[in-house]
């Protein structure tokens, strides 16, 4: 009898560890942490549109205009959403760009015509790839530890992975090199 009942105890306490190790596992979130992700998704958001409009006025082909004014749009809402949700949170929606972006907008400041078209497609690609994972990785259970922002990075992901289809066919429209 003290066997059997030895055992359930262990058994009992086990159960206890094993739960309470999953609760304290839900808990981190090592992949983005909350602010980090706000200044990322504002940098790109911000880096984008702002592309974008360089790209209207700089840009020399009919998809290179198509796809700016797609990407003012769509990342002015996605922007305004994500200045909502931070504010509500108590997150701060920075200022100024993360230094790539920046670089990459210095870059794009340089160019005109057919050189700016094949820089800023390719550009696009790049961003697009990392914006896509940063929101795929903020949305994921370990992800940022918000739920909040959590569920606004997940309710964007079909958006962005259409983005950056768009902007892999702009390359290959215009001849810049994907991935760079």
């Amino acid at each position: 009898m003290k066997k059997i009942c030895f055992m359930l105890l262990a058994l009992l306490g086990s159960a206890v560890l094993i739960s309470a190790c999953h609760k304290d596992d839900s808990q981190v979130y090592s992949q983005v942490g909350d602010q980090n992700f706000v200044n990322d998704a504002s940098s790109s958001n911000s880096f984008e549109i702002q592309a974008a409009r360089l790209a209207m006025s700089r840009g020399v082909s009919d998809s290179v205009k198509v796809f700016a004014d797609s990407m003012v749009n769509d990342n002015s809402k996605i922007a305004a959403s994500l200045s909502v949700v931070a504010s509500q949170n108590g997150f701060t929606i920075p200022t100024t760009l993360q230094p790539v972006d920046q670089n990459n907008l210095n870059n794009l400041n340089t160019l005109t015509g057919v050189a700016f078209d094949k820089q800023y497609a390719a550009i696009m690609v790049t961003a697009h790839q990392g914006v896509f994972s940063l929101y795929t990785s903020a949305a994921a259970i370990n992800g940022v530890g918000n739920a909040n922002l959590r569920a606004f990075a997940g309710a964007q992901a079909t958006g962005l992975q259409t983005q950056l289809s768009l902007s892999e066919r702009l390359a290959q429209a215009v001849g810049g090199e994907s991935g760079q």
